[in-house]
Order: structure tokens, then sequence, then C-alpha cells
């Protein structure tokens, strides 16, 4: 399927899942998603993959190959995770899109590193800057 080739955003995320196969076997999987906003704000799923490994940057090199082969050109604007060389990989490929940090995923990562108390008053500060 094409893709509106001038996009505002576009959100790229993985996802661990478990999946239960034959013979009642987990197995952990990973789940590619891109979505996007076009110009005109409307939203829509630019593609998704499944991998059976967990989420790697060689995989999301490929997903971003297929985003381009479909006609996506230049969005303005990427938002990620903060999975090691992805930032990279985004301005090799499409040098002109600016990158940003998912919210989201930066609030998990300070949830992680600081106590309850201080992550809570840091996190009524972030709303408040918004």
């Amino acid at each position: 399927m094409l893709l509106t080739a001038d996009m505002l955003a576009v959100f790229i995320d993985g996802y661990r899942a478990k999946l239960r196969g034959e013979g009642k076997r987990v197995t952990v999987i990973s789940i590619y998603t891109a979505a996007g906003f076009d110009l005109d704000g409307v939203k829509s799923i630019l593609g998704y993959r499944v991998n059976p490994t967990r989420e790697n940057l060689g995989f999301w090199v490929e997903v971003m190959q297929d985003l381009i082969l479909r006609r996506l050109k230049q969005p303005l604007l990427f938002v990620t995770d903060d999975l090691s060389g992805l930032k990279e990989v985004i301005a090799k490929l499409l040098p002109y899109s600016d990158h940003q940090f998912c919210c989201i995923h930066m609030q998990r990562n300070l949830r992680r590193h600081f106590s309850k108390a201080f992550y809570s008053s840091l996190k009524r500060a972030l709303y408040q800057a918004r």
C-alpha cells in the first residue's frame, strides 16, 4: 500500500509480547508499529511487523526502508523511544526529519531511576511544563 508522501509526524515503537503457540509453548515476540499524522491531522497506521526476536535496530532499518519504498518522503518529526542507534538511522535515511523522544518513554525511564516521592513531584512539574 502506498503512503501519503507528506506526513507531519511518525510515531514508531516496538512492543514485546508473549505468544502461546501450539503445544502451549510461550515465546516472546516483538511487534513493530508505525503510525502517522498527515498534514490534515488524520491519523493512520503506516505499517506493523511481527518479529520472533527482541526489538533490535536492524529490524527497524528494514521497517524504515519499507516506509520509504512505499512513498514516505520527509516527515517533519519522528517520535521514538530511546533504542540505541535509532536516532542515527532516522538521520541517515530521512536527513531532513526532526527527532524527538516520546514523553511516555521518558517518564517510564525517570520512574525507574528516582525514588517514588521525587518522581511524583517531577511528574507534576512535567505536566505543568506541557
